[in-house]
């Protein structure tokens, strides 16, 4: 109990600092400090995302930065797909999961380093629009991608979600760390 208090301490730190990430850290924290089987290690750690994610969306609502609907076609989408992902996660040997976590964790990171300057697109015009037919297929097959793979690892917010709304979808970085936060 200890060790996970420390460990959820350590997460709530780096959340602040970084923006995100909580379940990268968690998952690995939570099987490997605390001793928490993967099993339960993946649920234990969206709780914490969820708690994390509702502290969080106060100050980002007040500044109007949560791209509300953009968040219910990706969500909506994703929770559908997340049953899939987790039914999927449980029919596969946990070393093999944990093993595309970490492939799918560095090709994040990666990702992530290479700077690109541009932001816009359908899901977000210029003039803050969104063009909806272009954006709506995008968005629903993005919630679909990120949804099986927070299901299959138990994790998604930061770590899937923004660069997600960032690279696929066109979201400022303000707006795409706010709006996982609902």
């Amino acid at each position: 109990m200890t060790a996970a208090i420390g460990f959820g301490a350590l997460i709530g730190v780096l959340l602040g600092l970084f923006g995100g990430g909580e379940s990268v850290l968690a998952v690995p924290a939570l099987v490997y400090g605390a001793g928490l089987s993967l099993a339960a290690a993946l649920p234990t750690s969206l709780v914490v995302v969820g708690v994390s994610s509702a502290t969080a969306l106060f100050p980002r609502l007040r500044a109007g930065l949560v791209r509300w609907r953009i968040a219910a076609v990706v969500g909506g989408t994703g929770a559908v797909a997340a049953f899939a992902g987790a039914a999927a996660g449980r029919l596969l040997d946990p070393r093999l999961v944990l093993s595309g976590f970490a492939l799918l964790m560095l090709a994040a990171g990666v990702r992530m380093l290479r700077r690109e300057d541009e932001c816009g697109g359908a899901c977000a015009l210029p003039d803050g629009r969104v063009d909806w037919r272009g954006c709506l297929p995008r968005a629903a097959a993005s919630g679909l991608g990120v949804g099986f793979l927070t299901g299959l690892f138990g994790v998604g917010g930061g770590f899937l979600l923004i660069p997600a709304l960032v690279v696929l979808l066109g979201l400022p970085m303000p707006s795409a760390v706010a709006t996982p936060s609902w």
